[in-house]
């Protein structure tokens, strides 16, 4: 498990499975009877150095600013940190995101370790770039408990990649599921499960419909009550049966008009609530 310490402060935050946090300011689990929580939702950062760097590291400050006025319990960043996954863009990530104030869990996007496999696409998903990303966050999945709730973080770049690691991120999904309380779950990726509708084909922008399928069904047995990702560098919000299914803003650019910034999650009485927060370019 990786944890970088920023300030003095006690870290008593629960994290299974080696996921990557990083700590800043005080306690942040509180107590379970606690039903409120906040979660800041950041994507598609795309951390380099190349002619895009001052511009995307300019919006990335402004977001960690606006995300420390606002009093989250939790940030998290969901995929392609940088873009292209290399351990000095890596270090570039770490030296940013420690100026956040609250705990920070990452998941790896397609920029970070490789496109999902599709039979025909370059750049693939693989244990190389993987192992890349492991030896500097840690396993690529999570489990995370915060206020009562629990937040699951897959790597959706995985499915369908015949690699080893995804029978693993599998067996630990299915375990943790089980022994968490139905309907106190919030999950987190890169890819979102669909774009338009439930039963659309697979694409470079979703989840492929049999791991689609299969991930829903845990989800309804569970009682999911969000999933959260990015990716697609404009924001949506689709509903399936109660399961609210949101994709965050980028910070890096925008496609479609789309602005930069993040988004505020609020849980309250099993009721999710989003605010998308946009910063001044």
């Amino acid at each position: 498990m990786n944890f970088l310490k920023i300030k003095s402060a006690w870290i008593a935050v629960l994290i299974v499975c080696f996921g990557f946090v990083i700590h800043a300011g005080e306690d942040s689990t509180h107590s379970n009877l606690i039903n409120i929580l906040r979660i800041a939702v950041v994507s598609d950062t795309h951390v380099n150095f190349g002619a895009n760097q001052q511009i995307y590291a300019s919006n990335f400050k402004k977001v960690i600013s606006q995300v420390n006025t606002a009093d989250v319990d939790v940030v998290a960043i969901t995929g392609d940190l940088t873009e292209n996954g290399t351990r000095q863009e890596y270090s570039e990530f770490q030296n940013l995101v420690k100026n956040f104030k609250a705990p920070v869990l990452v998941l790896p996007g397609n920029h970070d370790i490789g496109n999902k496999k599709q039979g025909k696409t370059t750049n693939e998903v693989s244990a190389e770039r993987l192992a890349i990303y492991h030896a500097v966050f840690g396993k690529s999945w999570f489990a995370f408990k915060v206020n009562g709730f629990k937040l699951i973080g897959l790597n959706s770049c995985l499915f369908g990649s015949g690699l080893d690691t995804e029978t693993e991120m599998w067996e630990f999904l299915r375990f943790t599921f089980e022994e968490q309380d139905p309907g106190r779950v919030l999950v987190f990726a890169h890819y979102p499960l669909f774009v338009d509708r439930v039963d659309e084909p697979g694409s470079y922008s979703n989840i492929d419909p049999a791991y689609r399928s299969e991930l829903l069904a845990l989800f309804q047995r569970h009682k999911v009550l969000c999933y959260c990702s990015g990716h697609l560098h404009r924001s949506i919000t689709n509903n399936f049966d109660g399961i609210l299914c949101y994709s965050a803003p980028p910070v890096s650019y925008g496609l479609s008009g789309q602005k930069v910034g993040w988004a505020l999650i609020t849980v309250s009485n099993m009721v999710v609530r989003i605010e998308q927060k946009f910063i001044a370019p």
